[in-house]
C-alpha cells in the first residue's frame, strides 16, 4: 500500500491506473522536456480530472518518480503538489 497523508492506494491500484491510454500518450509526450515542463503539464492533467482517485495515483506515483530520478526532492507527493498548485522545487 502506498501512503501519502490522507491519500492512500493498493499496488493493483496503481498498477492499474499507470496502465491508463491517455496517460501513456501524455507520458511519451513529456520525455525530454524540462522538470518544470512536466510539473505544468501534470497541474493541467489534474485540473481536469481532479475528481478522478486514478488520476491523483497516477500523478502521485510520476512525481515519485521524478523524485527517484533526482529530479525533485524525496518525499513529494500529490498532496504537496496540490497544496502548493504543482510549483515544486525542482532539484538542479
Amino acid at each position: 500500500m502506498v501512503r501519502t497523508k490522507d491519500f492512500y492506494y493498493t499496488q493493483d491500484e496503481k498498477r492499474d491506473a499507470i496502465k491508463d491510454e491517455e496517460w501513456q500518450q501524455i507520458r511519451l509526450n513529456l520525455k525530454g522536456s524540462t522538470t518544470e515542463m512536466k510539473l505544468k503539464v501534470l497541474k493541467l492533467y489534474y485540473d481536469d480530472y481532479k475528481d478522478s482517485r486514478k488520476v491523483k495515483i497516477i500523478i502521485d506515483n510520476y512525481l515519485k518518480a521524478l523524485a527517484r530520478g533526482g529530479q525533485l526532492h524525496p518525499g513529494v507527493d500529490i498532496q504537496q503538489a496540490i497544496e502548493k498548485d504543482f510549483k515544486l522545487e525542482v532539484r538542479k
